[in-house]
């Protein structure tokens, strides 16, 4: 469940980002699922691991 919210909720942050920044509408949706993968990897790779480098380095990969 922690990973559902925390796609949402990152989803939806990135996208009110993009909005603030005035980003084009068209790559709004692309932008915020980019920033909900990267934070689900995130919280994945923080589960398997405690080198907070490399869930750092997934995260931004993705």
């Amino acid at each position: 469940m922690e990973l559902v919210l925390g796609f949402i909720f990152s989803f939806l942050s990135t996208v009110g980002f993009g909005i603030i920044t005035n980003v084009p509408r068209r790559v709004l949706f692309l932008a915020g699922v980019t920033g909900a993968c990267g934070w689900t990897v995130y919280l994945l790779t923080v589960q398997v691991t405690g080198n907070i480098i490399l869930q750092n380095f997934l995260a931004a990969l993705t």
